[in-house]
Formats: C-alpha cells, sequence, structure tokens
C-alpha cells in the first residue's frame, strides 16, 4: 500500500516569539554598542567639543562613531524594521476588525493616519541609522528629530485608540493591560525625551561637567522605552501565528489527489 502523507502547514512562528526577537535586536544591539564604545574607544567617544568631563557615549558616538558598533547597530536595526512594518499592517487590520471604529469615519481616518504615521516612524529610524552623525549631521539630526515626532505621535494616537476600545470594550482584560502599559510607557518616554532636550542645550550652552552624560541617559531610556512600548503588542497579538502554506493547499501544488 502507497504510504500517505499529511500535508498542512510548512511553518508557524508563534507572534509574540517573534516580536520578541524582532525587538531584543536593537535592544541587544544597543547594550553591545555601548559597550564596545566605553571598552575600547571611551576617550573619542565621551569626547565633547568644549572639552569637559562626560562618562558615557552618546547615542550618536555608541552606534554611529566607530566599528564595528555601526554594523552591528544597522544589521540590527536592519533585521528589525521588516518585521515592524508587518506589524503596523497587522494593527490597521485590528482596528479595523471592531465594528465601533470601522464605522465611525472620525476614527477609521484616525486608524490610517495611525498607520501612516508608524511607516514614517520606521522609515525615520532606518534612515538615521544609516546616515551616521559624522558622515551628514544635518541629515542625521532632521531624520532624527522626524523620528522622535512621528513617534510620539503614533503613540499618542494609539492610546487614543486603544482608550476607545476599552470603553467600548470594558471587560476585555488585554486592551486594559494593553492600554495601561501604553500610557506608561509613551509618558516616560516623552518624559525623558523633554529631559534629554534639555540637557542637550544646557551642554551646549554652559558646557558643565557630567551634563552631556545625563543627556546620553536619557538618549538611552527615549530608546528602550521606545522598544518597550512597541513589546506591548505581546498583549494585542498574544494568541496569533504566522503560518506558510499554499492557499491551494500543498498535496494539489505537487499533484496529489485530495
Amino acid at each position: 500500500m502507497a504510504q500517505t502523507k499529511s500535508y498542512g502547514a510548512l511553518m508557524r512562528i508563534n507572534f509574540e516569539v517573534l516580536f520578541c526577537i524582532t525587538l531584543a535586536l536593537p535592544l541587544f544591539s544597543l547594550i553591545i554598542c555601548v559597550f564596545l564604545a566605553v571598552y575600547y574607544d571611551f576617550e573619542r567617544a565621551v569626547a565633547t567639543h568644549c572639552g569637559v568631563a562626560n562618562y558615557l557615549p552618546s547615542l550618536s558616538a555608541s552606534i554611529g562613531g566607530f566599528t564595528p558598533q555601526r554594523y552591528i547597530w544597522r544589521t540590527g536595526v536592519a533585521f528589525h524594521s521588516a518585521p515592524r512594518l508587518f506589524v503596523s499592517i497587522m494593527y490597521l487590520n485590528f482596528y479595523q476588525s471592531f465594528p465601533s471604529i470601522n464605522y465611525n469615519p472620525i476614527l477609521r481616518h484616525a486608524v490610517m493616519a495611525n498607520c501612516v504615521i508608524n511607516v514614517l516612524e520606521i522609515s525615520a529610524l532606518v534612515l538615521l541609522t544609516y546616515v551616521s552623525s559624522s558622515e551628514n549631521y544635518g541629515v542625521h539630526e532632521m531624520m532624527f528629530i522626524s523620528f522622535m515626532v512621528f513617534s510620539i505621535a503614533h503613540m499618542l494616537l494609539t492610546n487614543y485608540l486603544f482608550w476607545h476600545l476599552t470603553v467600548v470594550y470594558p471587560d476585555n482584560v488585554d486592551l486594559a493591560t494593553s492600554l495601561k502599559w501604553k500610557i506608561r510607557l509613551s509618558g516616560a518616554n516623552v518624559f525623558v525625551f523633554a529631559w534629554s532636550i534639555y540637557f542637550f542645550f544646557r551642554h551646549n550652552n554652559h558646557c558643565e561637567p557630567g551634563i552631556y552624560t545625563w543627556f546620553a541617559i536619557c538618549e538611552y531610556l527615549v530608546v528602550l522605552t521606545n522598544i518597550f512600548y512597541h513589546g506591548t503588542a505581546k498583549w494585542d497579538f498574544k494568541d496569533y501565528v504566522f503560518i506558510a502554506q499554499s492557499s491551494q493547499g500543498h498535496r494539489k501544488r505537487i499533484g496529489e489527489d485530495d
């Protein structure tokens, strides 16, 4: 008797696992880059334009000032960005699956705007990563500002949309938990970003010892809170899987009868 074989999905990946890996790429890339900058290039990495004491390299110095750090960071962001684009489309469909949003013209346009803003945020991240401040300071600065504007706008709009969903579906624990952490992390992100601006201008205007170190710490925290904010997707898509499967069925594709 001929051997029979059951054909199904060729690959199944749990969303939580894939997205944890996606978020771990920039997280560990940053940690490695800062460590290498401090260990191998400390004097150059912490140097300031006015020569005052500084104890930590800035984000730009850590990820774009030296090799192999710039290649580590660029690789991490490259592999991080593609899945993020897919997730932005997932969120678009996620919001549109709720009738309270899909049948409200204002909220429907807000969802579309949020998706576009998220794609622009990811695009700005890629550009500021591949154009370092030492190569083209003007473009790097413009992309960093764009990244922060799009990032904060995306967070605030996402918070609003989730707030709406928790009002309509008050018994949904995952929505409530996700919103709670989204509010905390977006608030922390805006808070440390505001402090980073303060320390940046204070350093440039007064050149006080240690102030640029506080600026660097705030930069690290801005990145970390951004990463963890996007990590709240674990509550939004916790039961989802990515499946590689033919729309016709594998057995038909290879010529077998059903």
